[in-house]
């Protein structure tokens, strides 16, 4: 049985035909460097998921997603910005950016993997 996310199908073909696909991290993802629990936004998981995917990850300058999204619509709703789309284009900021750095060999090794543990906790075999 093989298991596979769309987005890992998605993300090639659609950088095969010239789209600019980027993945933006959200909360958990852009969690600051040097926290050693394991968090999605240490430098090497983000890496990580540039590699495996295939495309391009973003991280926010800021991590404070929820207070950042409460300024947004406090903006809109006070009348200093004219809609969310423009607000979040003044306020929200990108910081650190990982670009995929494996080959396309590497890339299907990872995900196969994936598949054969995904397939594993669901009781089926690979």
């Amino acid at each position: 049985m093989q298991l596979r996310p769309a987005v890992h199908g998605a993300a090639g073909e659609d950088a095969q035909v010239g789209l600019d696909l980027r993945l933006a991290c959200a909360v958990g993802v852009a969690a600051q460097d040097g926290q050693r629990a394991v968090r999605v936004g240490d430098r090497e998981v983000a890496q990580d998921l540039a590699d495996v995917l295939g495309i391009a990850v973003d991280r926010p300058a800021n991590v404070e997603s929820s207070a950042l999204g409460a300024a947004m619509l406090a903006a809109v709703g006070a009348g200093l910005q004219p809609s969310l789309r423009a607000a979040a284009a003044a306020m929200r900021r990108t910081g650190d950016q990982f670009a995929p750095a494996t080959t396309k060999a590497f890339r299907a090794s990872r995900i196969a993997a994936w598949d054969r543990s995904v397939a594993a906790v669901i009781g089926g075999s690979s």
